[in-house]
């Protein structure tokens, strides 16, 4: 298991974001556990995540080098 950088909910707290050192993104539902969406593109850690506020984009800082939006699932 990588470590864990970062977590964020989503506004609605439906979905959990996290954020790790082995480069990738999760997004999970956090009642059940089932992860929605991996995200491993990044070149670095990543050590920030953010939901917009209307739920809609992720937010993502890896190793505060490289900024990334996503559309949130």
């Amino acid at each position: 298991a990588s470590r864990v950088w970062t977590l964020a909910y989503s506004a609605d707290g439906k979905r959990l974001a996290s954020g790790s050192a082995d480069l990738s993104v999760r997004i999970s539902d956090p009642v059940t556990g089932t992860t929605l969406l991996v995200l491993t593109e990044f070149p670095d850690p990543v050590y920030n995540v953010v939901f917009s506020s209307d739920n809609r984009k992720l937010f993502v800082n890896a190793s505060g080098s490289q900024m990334a939006v996503f559309e949130a699932p």
